[in-house]
């Protein structure tokens, strides 16, 4: 039953009967197992051969074996599962946000935003039974990931009936349950389906040894709103070749070999090398003893020969050297370990022996990529649960799936936070403050709504045109020199000027730009500082005079008029025209107030290809270009109004 329905059910009646629950498309339809049997051979048998017979089998459709496998490295290689707990752990880590569905550039829509509520409350509603084995929200995601690694990984969806307030009664997942591999194969079609048998009935199929693959009469699809199929490649061609671990399978081998080989040299380390000569006609029997007893004399610390046995104590073993075959071979594996499932080894290594450490640079680098490749698996889990359990979850209720909502797991790092509020302090204190929502900025740093009668930290805020103007800004008018209404918006401007990160600086350029422009209403706190094009071309150019005179270089489309277009700011022109002839004739603050005179002045009538530019008694002069861009005009003057020539 949907939400409308619901809402025109008759009071005291359960809309949702348990009998609906009931039905073959929302039971449980794999029966839990406590255990499967073991797939593979011995650790010893494992070997090389093996590896690739396992790995070349699951191109083939074996795709059981192959996880077997993935599972066994996981299981015993310590590093590695160091590593995968160390990128599920991250993702679980992450903030959580529903958003609504938008289109571009539009508000959402109220029934989207109820459609996401709706998500949210059903997803925070979960309740499994922690003696089933089964999975919450958080357990779901760590499963998901499972495909991360392994390359595939389902959960079947368990359905209720729960109350969520104001939004009534809603169907919801009360938990998931992760489903073992032998469930599902890979049809000939190559989908991903259940195991069934000839009649039709769903099979987990008939394991009968531990290198058998049971091949599922026909491949029956998953049902409708029952699974979560996680599919993760991590290169182009079928998923049975795309998992992650497989490069890792052969480094396993290695390391569990030396493993075993250094456990045999850390008996005889050090040890004298033990020779002993006995009677050539002596019998086997003799011989046998004597083998035993230099076997074991090591450890115990005697030994007994039979007569005519002489006994040697060669040159001490192997003491000195910190390094062996095998314990490189071991510090290797688990190197790749790092790259391939971490993207890097610093955050893993110790430093110590000299195989690890780095500068604190070098590891902040390291902990970036590291962060990257969180996310990337955090996108992964978004996009399975925004395709899969958020559609279905709106289904149930709806009956359709249209305006989905959105789910985040994003990461607030400690510097993005402060970086993040320094531009929001900016934007309000130039006056801004309308484009910031409240409630976003409340999700955004996780501070929750106060509570009703809860004292705050509100206080008056400042009128935009009270701000004390900075001094001493150059190119910035104090209003002495009779300037038009733009008076009233310079002391913000010369705020926004003073931001030194070019990014910063536009966002809280066009920020203010936006909300000077909603002011044109009478009795607006911004009614009469209407803040136009000129003044945001004037700001951009002051910031273009800026950063050519100090890096000497030219400032491209550092301006653009509605008229003439872009405008260029040489440092050097030809025949020495620019900024540079300008600051030489006339100072520093004349290159710095040109682009007020160009953004505010009046054009006089063009002679050949320069355009003069006069206000306040100065005049600036515009050549088109003849070089690569004929639209561009070019600064190439600056003198006063009144004295004749074009090219100072």
């Amino acid at each position: 039953m949907t939400i409308s329905e619901q809402r025109k059910a008759p009071k005291g009646k359960d809309p949702f009967p348990k009998k609906d629950l009931a039905s073959p498309a929302l039971g449980r339809i794999l029966r839990p197992q406590a255990a499967y049997r073991w797939l593979l051979p011995q650790l010893a048998a494992i070997t090389p051969q093996y590896i690739e017979m396992t790995l070349r089998g699951a191109l083939a459709g074996n795709h059981l074996q192959a996880w077997a496998l993935f599972d066994l490295v996981e299981d015993i290689w310590t590093r590695l599962r160091k590593n995968v707990l160390e990128l599920k752990n991250g993702v679980l880590n992450l903030n959580r946000m529903f958003e609504p569905f938008a289109e571009e550039d539009e508000e959402p829509t109220d029934s989207a935003k109820e459609r996401s509520r709706l998500v949210s409350s059903a997803i925070r509603r979960m309740s499994p039974e922690p003696a089933a084995d089964e999975n919450g929200f958080d357990g779901m995601i760590f499963d998901i990931l499972d495909a991360w690694f392994k390359g595939v990984s389902v959960q079947e969806i368990d359905w209720h009936v729960t109350s969520a307030g104001k939004l009534g009664n809603i169907t919801g997942p009360r938990s998931t349950y992760w489903v073992h591999p032998v469930c599902y194969a890979w049809s000939m079609e190559g989908r991903l389906g259940l195991r069934s048998d000839a009649a039709g009935r769903l099979s987990p199929g008939n394991i009968s040894g531990p290198s058998y693959q049971p091949m599922p009469s026909s491949v029956a699809p998953f049902p409708d709103d029952k699974f979560l199929i996680s599919v993760c490649k991590t290169k182009s061609g079928t998923a049975l070749g795309g998992a992650l671990l497989r490069p890792l399978a052969w480094w396993w081998c290695a390391s569990n070999f030396s493993a075993d080989w250094l456990l045999n040299l850390a008996q005889v380390f050090g040890l004298p090398f033990r020779w002993a000569n006995y009677d050539p006609n002596a019998p086997q029997e003799t011989v046998d003893a004597i083998c035993s007893m230099l076997q074991n004399m090591g450890s115990a610390g005697w030994a007994a020969f039979p007569a005519g046995t002489t006994l040697e104590l060669k040159a001490d073993g192997m003491k000195n050297g910190s390094d062996t075959p095998q314990g490189d071979i071991l510090d290797r594996a688990d190197k790749q370990c790092d790259l391939l499932v971490l993207g890097q080894t610093l955050t893993s290594d110790t430093g110590g022996g000299g195989k690890g450490g780095g500068s604190l640079a070098l590891g902040k680098v390291h902990e970036g990529v590291k962060g990257e490749i969180i996310q990337a698996a955090a996108n992964f889990a978004e996009s399975v649960i925004e395709n899969q359990l958020i559609p279905s979850i709106l289904r149930l209720n709806y009956g359709d799936d249209d305006e989905r909502p959105s789910v985040r797991l994003e990461s607030e790092e400690e510097d993005d936070l402060q970086a993040d509020s320094q531009i929001v302090k900016t934007l309000v204190d130039a006056g801004a403050g309308e484009i910031v929502g409240l409630d976003w900025l409340g999700k955004k740093f996780g501070i929750p709504k106060p509570g009703k009668g809860e004292e705050t930290l509100k206080k008056e805020k400042p009128e935009a045109g009270n701000l004390k103007p900075e001094t001493g800004k150059p190119g910035v008018s104090d209003g002495s020199d009779g300037s038009d209404e733009s008076d009233k918006a310079e002391p913000v401007l010369a705020r926004i000027a003073s931001i030194e990160d070019d990014g910063e600086f536009s966002e809280v350029l066009l920020g203010y730009c936006r909300a000077l422009k909603c002011g044109d209403a009478a009795g607006h706190q911004f009614h009469g500082n209407q803040w136009t094009e000129a003044h945001f071309q004037e700001q951009r150019g002051l910031r273009a005079v800026k950063t050519a005179l100090q890096q000497k270089r030219d400032a491209i489309s550092a301006m653009n008029d509605p008229e003439l277009g872009a405008i260029d700011f040489p440092y050097a022109g030809h025949g020495g025209k620019g900024l540079a002839k300008i600051v030489a004739d006339h100072g520093e603050d004349a290159a710095l107030k040109a682009p007020h005179i160009i953004a505010h002045g009046t054009k006089l009538k063009p002679s050949g290809n320069n355009q003069p530019i006069v206000k306040d008694g100065w005049k600036v002069v515009l050549t088109k270009t003849e070089g690569r861009d004929k639209r561009h005009w070019m600064l190439t003057a600056y003198l006063p109004e009144n004295e004749k020539g074009e090219n100072r």
